[in-house]
């Protein structure tokens, strides 16, 4: 566990089924669309299949971060920096 460098709120880090790193929001959440797989892999659960969905789901910490806009200036400069 870690806490995002911005507004403090617990992170979980997880792979991409692409080898992504990807901060999630620490509790699932009813409008999740990210399901954990095994050996902290994750993947997006298309729209269509969510509500067949029994495991939970997350938000990835992007959509729901306070000053994401701050960080998404940042990688665009090339100054963002992962854990």
């Amino acid at each position: 566990m870690s806490a995002c460098k911005k507004c403090g709120r617990a992170l979980r880090w997880v792979s991409t089924v692409t080898g992504q790193r990807m901060p999630l929001d620490m509790e699932p959440s009813p409008d999740g669309s990210i399901l954990l797989l095994p050996h902290d892999r994750c993947r997006v659960v298309p729209v269509e299949e969510r509500a067949a969905t029994i495991a939970p789901l997350f938000k990835s910490h992007f959509a729901t971060c306070p000053t994401a806009e701050e960080f998404r200036k940042q990688v665009r400069a090339g100054k963002a920096r992962f854990k």
